[in-house]
């Protein structure tokens, strides 16, 4: 029993690394997958009539939800951050967007 009780102190931790490292890289992914579908739907549309201004986008849920309502972005896919307490910054500079994850 000892034994099992030495490898659960080992391996806990290191699977949380993993869970965290995973989650990490599921965000830089939404993230780059949220930012492309953003710079097609400016190739398409041309800019977003909320986007008047350039800078930060107020609301990253409502963007995304216009990139799935634009078919841009699939409907049954979450494209909140998976890591806590962390956001999307969306960025738009006038001619593209940045998405990048953010505290």
């Amino acid at each position: 029993i000892a034994i099992l009780g030495i490898l659960a102190l080992i391996a806990v931790p290191r699977f949380s690394g993993f869970r965290d490292q995973a989650a990490k890289k599921a965000d830089d992914a939404s993230a780059v997958t949220i930012e492309k579908a953003a710079n097609l739907y400016i190739a398409s549309n041309g800019n977003p009539a909320y986007v008047a201004l350039e800078g930060n986008i107020d609301s990253p849920e409502a963007f995304v939800q216009t990139l799935i309502d634009a078919d841009l972005l699939e409907d049954d896919t979450n494209y909140e951050p998976q890591q806590t307490s962390k956001t999307f910054d969306i960025t738009y500079d006038g001619n593209e967007f940045t998405v990048k994850v953010s505290n």
